[in-house]
């Protein structure tokens, strides 16, 4: 009896243990195929987006907790996002760092951003006591940048599927001539500073006026540089 008992056990073993592998290596393989036909095919991306957009105007994710800057008044932040997921590096300074070991590090930085193809998901932001160098190209301005003569009267983030807009908050410590600012990675982490629910994809239009009463937009692909006088929106070339 205890021989038919350690038989059968084996066997159940057995089977369970290959059905886990099996399902596995189908899992692995259905994934790899749909994230192929995600990349290859345009129409799938669409459809994708649009399933995404239905799922998150009822189940919207709760902000469970805020993203916050280093309390430090000197740091290095290098970002990359997928889909609505932030990836959040901090580069390790000392307690009080000079401007050129500040500036070489940022430099060091900007290498990385270089070997990205994609510039709307990637933001290099670095902070020097009260002024901030922002980029999403390999290209930095100086430390000894003025600050540009124009600042925002509003910045609203829209989407299709949010009833509701939402006002970003973006700091004149930021508008320094040479900065690069709002694409998507700059977008997301500034969304998950505030406590709103919202909803991030390639569908989004950023609503802005400045501070001589013009109104501009925007979108998915495209960032803000920072002039003496004026903002310029840049489109990311693919």
């Amino acid at each position: 009896m205890q021989y038919l008992v350690e038989s059968a056990s084996y066997y159940l073993s057995n089977v369970a243990t290959r059905f886990i592998w099996n399902f596995n290596t189908m899992q692995v393989l259905f994934e790899r195929r749909c994230l192929q036909l995600y990349n290859n095919y345009s129409t799938v991306r669409n459809v994708t987006y649009y399933c995404q957009s239905i799922w998150w105007r009822f189940f919207p994710k709760p902000q469970l907790t805020l993203l916050q800057e280093p309390e430090d008044s000197v740091w290095i932040t290098l970002s990359t996002h997928d889909n609505d997921d932030i990836h959040t590096s901090q580069q390790t300074l000392d307690k009080e760092p000079t401007r050129n070991i500040f500036e070489r590090k940022m430099e060091a930085s900007a290498q990385i951003l270089s070997n990205l193809k994609n510039k709307n998901s990637c933001c290099l932001i670095g902070k020097y006591n009260e002024r901030y160098l922002v980029q999403v190209s390999d290209i930095l301005p100086k430390l000894e940048q003025t600050k540009s003569s124009i600042t925002f009267l509003s910045v609203y983030y829209c989407h299709p599927s949010m009833k509701t807009k939402i006002e970003l908050n973006i700091p004149e410590s930021m508008l320094y001539v040479g900065n690069e600012i709002l694409n998507g990675t700059f977008l997301l982490r500034a969304l998950k500073m505030q406590p709103e629910p919202f909803v991030f994809d390639p569908h989004y239009e950023l609503q802005c006026m400045d501070s001589n009463v013009f109104e501009f937009s925007v979108f998915d692909n495209q960032y803000v540089r920072v002039n003496h006088d004026r903002f310029e929106v840049v489109t990311v070339m693919a």
